[in-house]
């Protein structure tokens, strides 16, 4: 039977990682600096989507709904101790 943490977990991660996808898209399409940065450097693509709030607004949405998921997966885990 499916559990509850495991599947808001997996939905979590899916959700960050198409959101940040999508955020991804308009950042190499400014610059190839911008979309390279957002890859491996912290907080880059942060700023990216609020400096081009119009093109990420999208994105940025659904990788806040993945992060929610996720961090609700944590807590099933640790309610249930999983997590300790």
């Amino acid at each position: 039977m499916f559990d509850l943490e495991y599947v808001l977990f997996g939905v979590g991660v899916v959700l960050a990682i198409v959101g940040a996808i999508m955020m991804l898209i308009p950042a190499f399409k400014e610059s190839v600096w911008w979309g390279l940065g957002g890859i491996f450097v912290p907080l880059v693509l942060l700023i990216f989507a609020f400096m081009h709030w119009e093109t990420c607004k999208k994105g940025f949405g659904v990788w806040i709904a993945g992060v929610c998921f996720y961090l609700g997966s944590i807590i099933f885990f640790v309610e249930e101790g999983v997590i300790q």
